[in-house]
């Protein structure tokens, strides 16, 4: 019992999943799932999803319960806000799978899920900073093309003052 009970780690049974991960190592088709999610359009953008099972370790899976969940947007996109948006969803399970302590057991998910993270948090603003400055150029060559336009009207201007007698 206490060797047991020495294995686990803030409730996550650390030498099971070493043991889970060797076993999939030597048997490869075992690590093979796929997860599914049924969705159902109630009204407007108002979804209703539910997970029910899965399939792994070569046959089909089911969960204690049926987990469900309600996304929608929030009234000042004209919804109803009866649920979370879908991209609060992809956030949640981010921050699930890193909060859980993924990040310590499987290297090269965190790794995966800290990189993805990261290249966010620099691409949107990079993105946002790229498109207020091609605006910008964009203004300067407007305004550069009305100076020469004007530039060389004041010059035709001048140059047929000069041919007059």
């Amino acid at each position: 019992m206490a060797e047991a009970s020495s294995s686990v780690n803030n409730g996550v049974n650390v030498a099971a999943l070493i043991e889970a991960r060797e076993a999939f190592t030597k048997a490869p088709a075992a690590a093979q799932f796929k997860w599914r999610a049924a969705c159902e359009w109630k009204d407007g953008t108002h979804t209703h999803s539910t997970v029910e099972g899965f399939y792994g370790l070569g046959q089909e899976q089911h969960h204690k319960k049926t987990f469900t969940f309600d996304a929608d947007h929030p009234e000042i996109f004209a919804s109803e806000d009866k649920g979370a948006t879908p991209i609060e969803y992809v956030l949640v399970g981010l921050a699930s799978c890193l909060t859980a302590g993924i990040a310590a057991v499987a290297g090269g998910i965190s790794e995966a899920l800290i990189t993805t993270a990261l290249g966010l948090l620099v691409a949107v603003p990079a993105v946002w900073l790229f498109n207020y400055f091609t605006g910008k150029v964009d203004g300067f060559v407007v305004e550069m093309d009305n100076s020469a336009s004007e530039l060389v009207d004041y010059f035709i201007k001048n140059r047929t003052k000069q041919l007059k007698p």
